[in-house]
């Protein structure tokens, strides 16, 4: 079991990144997509702070090298900034959608490569993952401050059920996914880890059926028997 701890993060990871992609969808129609990211990067953040302080004895690795802090925050700009994680279930918008998603894999597989980098020696996901979520949260409102979105993305919080689904999904997404993703590219190979995490979009078929009344296709179904048999492959050889 300990041979496969990569493979299992990253497995698990995926898990998450499909409920937090159902919950920030939620929260994004009521609140929209932007505001959404503003909240959950700093929101996460400080969930993470508190952990690190618990485990590590400190609110910051504030002892790092610079050039984690370089290669991470890199990696932060590059995966976090902008990437929404939601679902648009509207067919109008389906080939935006399918852009958007290009974009954000691209985003998170290069973020995925300078997290590698800025672990070097045994660095701990945990301290990693605060350092991205902290430089992405610094970057994200100072653009929003450029912007002068502040003010609606204060305003924007007063929506009840906006407020809980952004609470769920930063605790399965950015808390929870992103530890265990650092973890996993820690433990395993990134491309395993990267085709492994990529099955979010699998995981989701039965709940986006259930919740968001999306046809399930025949080429869907196919996809996932096809994913479902290479993971098989991966941890079978």
């Amino acid at each position: 079991m300990q041979a496969y701890l990569g493979e299992i993060a990253a497995l698990t990871t995926a898990v998450c990144w499909a409920f937090t992609s159902l919950l920030f969808t939620i929260a994004s129609k009521q609140v929209g997509s932007q505001l959404v990211n503003r909240v959950r990067l700093p929101l996460a953040a400080l969930f993470l702070a508190v952990t690190h302080l618990l485990w590590q004895g400190q609110v910051l690795p504030i002892h790092a090298e610079t050039s984690r802090w370089g290669w991470l925050g890199l990696s932060a700009i590059s995966g976090l900034v902008r990437n929404s994680n939601s679902v648009d279930s509207n067919p109008r918008n389906y080939v935006i959608g399918v852009l958007c998603g290009i974009g954000g894999a691209s985003g998170q597989a290069l973020g995925l490569i300078l997290s590698k980098r800025g672990m070097g020696g045994d660095f701990p996901a945990l301290s990693a993952s605060l350092m991205r979520l902290t430089t992405a949260s610094v970057v994200i409102w100072l653009w929003a401050l450029i912007q002068g979105q502040l003010r609606p993305t204060v305003e924007g919080l007063r929506h009840r059920r906006a407020r809980l689904a952004i609470l769920g999904g930063t605790l399965a997404g950015p808390f929870m996914g992103m530890t265990l993703s650092l973890a996993a590219v820690q433990f395993t190979h990134v491309g395993i880890a990267s085709t492994l995490m990529a099955l979010s979009p699998v995981i989701l078929l039965p709940p986006a059926h259930w919740i968001f009344k999306e046809r399930i296709t025949q080429r869907a179904i196919v996809g996932t028997v096809v994913a479902l048999v290479g993971v098989a492959m991966i941890f079978w050889m």
